[in-house]
């Protein structure tokens, strides 16, 4: 952006200090901090280099994996006037194809743009070769675009985590961007799209939050990884049981992707009002019992408000599901990708994982029977 470049290139990269770097195959789900404290100098954050009080803060305002998410604000300045500008660096990253995922929560009332950016070189030079990913979440237009790859512009969701996710091949200089699922920038280049001269390397992540007049009033970020490409497993439901809940159409397969191909259900019969008239249990089969990150992908929607979706990961540690999310569905497809915590004690015998989600209304129904359509239920295994 401009006023990031324009201060980038009057510095000299000769007197930086280079921030504390981490090593690729990366996440943070930012749980293991405190509230309300300042993300720089904890995990290998940083803030923008040569910048002051632009520090993101630790909150347990809203979380895609409770408790924790890291706030991102830029109407509100520091001491320094400026937005939030924070940056986690990567080495490892120089080949191959990787994976980014970031969960990104825009509120109802959030006003102003915050910016997702990946670097393929940090800090930067004097050139302008180090972006290779700029996109924004922007409240003001309500619209999700790339500043430097301007082919699509996709609607903002808000009040719902959402995916935003980079596929990279930097052998071939090739990334492919999405935001809720659906291509927003597709076979871009990762070197040089931004201008000739770019490093064959993922240097950097920066969650900025734009200028106190012109930022965002807050945007939260959450289980942020970069992962080799190939280590990644879908697992696909082996397994399903309804009960109660009745099937209207499709079939349990049309879960495995996400392609508008539902799984539809409607409420069954429940003896007490505090039951869930809607209750799905599925089971996969893990490539092996040690993972070190696992995660659940749900992709629903509603035909009517105020039906609310419980999802739980059984834990076989403790013979008890855990609630990884809880959320009112909207009309319209929201993916959600669902970090699980202790992620070896929800594989079980046989390498079995096992998920169980929950619909009930919680607010005025217009008519009866209320439907839920599912478009993808899969879990995503990193060894």
């Amino acid at each position: 952006m401009n006023i990031k470049n324009a201060v980038a290139a009057a510095l000299s990269i000769a007197a930086i200090v280079l921030a504390p770097q981490a090593h690729a195959q990366w996440s943070d789900n930012f749980d293991s901090y405190t509230a309300g404290t300042a993300i720089s100098g904890q995990g290998g954050w940083s803030e923008w280099f040569s910048s002051t009080d632009v520090s993101g803060h630790v909150s347990n305002l809203h979380a895609n994996s409770m408790p924790n998410s890291l706030e991102i604000v830029g109407n509100i300045g520091g001491s320094t006037n400026q937005g939030d500008d924070t940056v986690h660096t990567f080495t490892g990253a120089t080949s191959g194809q990787w994976t980014f995922r970031i969960m990104t929560f825009v509120p109802t009332n959030a006003t102003g743009p915050a910016y997702i950016i990946l670097m393929n070189t940090y800090p930067p030079g004097a050139g302008n070769q180090w972006w290779s990913v700029e996109v924004q979440l922007n409240a003001d237009t309500n619209t999700v675009y790339s500043d430097h790859a301007v082919t699509t512009t996709l609607p903002l969701v808000r009040n719902a985590w959402v995916e935003f996710r980079v596929e990279v091949d930097l052998t071939a200089d090739t990334a492919n961007y999405f935001y809720n699922g659906t291509p927003l920038a597709t076979n871009v280049s990762w070197r040089n799209l931004y201008n000739t001269g770019g490093a064959a390397a993922i240097a950097a992540l920066d969650l900025y939050a734009g200028e106190p007049t012109t930022g965002t009033t807050g945007t939260y970020f959450d289980d942020a990884s970069l992962m080799p490409a190939s280590t990644t497993t879908t697992i696909n439901p082996t397994s399903t049981t309804l009960a109660p809940g009745i099937v209207i159409s499709g079939t349990p397969a049309d879960m495995f992707t996400s392609n508008d191909m539902y799984y539809v259900l409607r409420p069954g019969v429940v003896i007490s009002s505090s039951q869930s008239p809607i209750v799905l249990t599925l089971s996969g089969t893990a490539p092996g019992n040690t993972p070190s990150d696992l995660k659940m992908v749900v992709e629903s929607k509603s035909n009517q408000a105020n039906i609310r979706e419980t999802i739980e990961s059984f834990n076989f540690s403790t013979s008890s599901y855990d609630q990884i999310n809880q959320t009112v569905l909207t009309l319209s497809d929201v993916v959600k990708t669902l970090t699980i915590t202790n992620p070896a004690q929800h594989v079980g015998p046989g390498n079995e994982v096992r998920t169980k989600i929950s619909y009930k209304a919680v607010g005025p129904i217009l008519s009866y029977p209320w439907r839920i359509s599912i478009d993808e239920a899969t879990w995503r295994y990193t060894p």
